[in-house]
């Protein structure tokens, strides 16, 4: 979008929501991602997946948590 300019008082969100020659921003602007069950439970253990070796890390560091059992939680949910 070279050489528009957002009013100062315009929150990126807006512009997204309300692209150049819409009108003016949106009031409200939503964002909706429809999908299945599925495909929330995948995505959310895909996320997990990413954060276990950190998790793993910390809770040998500071011997807060169990790593192990937070990677047993993540094989019973993909077995299912």
């Amino acid at each position: 979008m070279r050489g528009y300019r957002l009013p100062e008082s315009t929150r990126w969100v807006d512009a997204i929501a309300s692209p150049p020659g819409a009108g003016h921003l949106a009031s409200s602007p939503q964002i909706t991602i429809r999908a299945a069950q599925w495909q929330h439970v995948t995505f959310m253990a895909c996320l997990c997946e990413r954060m276990e070796p950190n998790y793993r890390e910390f809770c040998q560091q500071t011997g807060f948590g169990d790593g192990q059992l937070y990677r047993r939680i993540l094989d019973l949910l993909w077995k299912t």
